[in-house]
């Protein structure tokens, strides 16, 4: 069945908002709910911040005109959104995120919250966990980079796929995408999939910063991040062939 959305003005001490939601849900609650300490924060870009909200656990970004990394103009309709995130799931393209609401307010703030599921991290949360070690970090970066070709094979573009984009389930070691608040068609901004690789590699190897040996940077350390960027880069265009010669034949066959 599909979800119903209802578009309300809300009056809050806090200003007038403009709330995109299910229509079964009431967007006064909603904006009470995220607006009181959460239960939970994932360090990403920006930070998600956790609540329960009736038998949902949401998760909501919120990200300040300041912050956003371009022009977002189409991106704040709503149904434009909603209407992209459809054909993501549709076509199986590992989507974490069910929305629930998109909230604007006067001063150009732009927020989406989406259902959140437990015991999920960031990447470079899970990097920085001691019970993980290196070839574990190196083949879910992989995981990361053949979902990123994923998405590109089928004409879609994340808009910021950074390794906060990024989330893991702890249990079931699956990888996924969050913050679909830029997405757009191909090609991908910023740098692309080298970028996303760039970022990977950074992580594991560099979690709190290039190191310093004797006020220089460590070259072997550097070195390590080069190949193994050049590993992920090639996982993600090997990946990026498969998938492409697959829907090619499916085109032809008519399926």
């Amino acid at each position: 069945m599909p979800i119903k959305w209802k578009k309300t003005e809300v009056e809050m001490p806090q200003g007038k908002f403009t709330v995109t939601h299910w229509a079964k849900h009431d967007p006064r609650e909603l904006l009470r709910t995220i607006q009181t300490p959460s239960k939970l924060e994932i360090k990403a870009k920006p930070v998600l911040l956790v609540h329960d909200f009736g038998k949902l656990r949401i998760a909501t970004r919120l990200m300040e005109p300041t912050n956003l990394p371009l022009d977002i103009t189409q991106h704040r309709d709503p149904h434009y959104l909603f209407d992209r995130l459809k054909q993501m799931a549709d076509q199986r393209l590992s989507i974490i995120e069910t929305p629930v609401a998109f909230i604007e307010n006067q001063q150009g703030m732009v927020g989406l919250t989406t259902i959140w599921k437990k015991r999920t991290i960031s990447l470079p949360a899970f990097f920085k966990s001691r019970k993980v070690n290196a070839q574990q970090k190196v083949e879910v970066s992989k995981k990361a980079m053949r979902l990123l070709a994923k998405l590109h094979a089928n004409g879609f573009a994340h808009g910021h796929p950074h390794p906060y984009n990024f989330v893991i389930n702890k249990r079931r070691g699956n990888v996924q995408f969050i913050d679909y608040v830029l997405t757009q068609d191909l090609p991908e901004p910023y740098g692309g999939p080298n970028k996303t690789a760039h970022h990977l590699a950074a992580a594991i190897l560099f979690p709190r910063g290039r190191p310093k040996v004797r006020g220089k940077y460590d070259d072997r350390k550097d070195q390590m991040h080069r190949k193994l960027t050049n590993d992920f880069m090639s996982e993600y265009e090997q990946a990026l062939d498969r998938l492409k010669a697959k829907i090619e034949k499916r085109a032809r066959s008519g399926k």
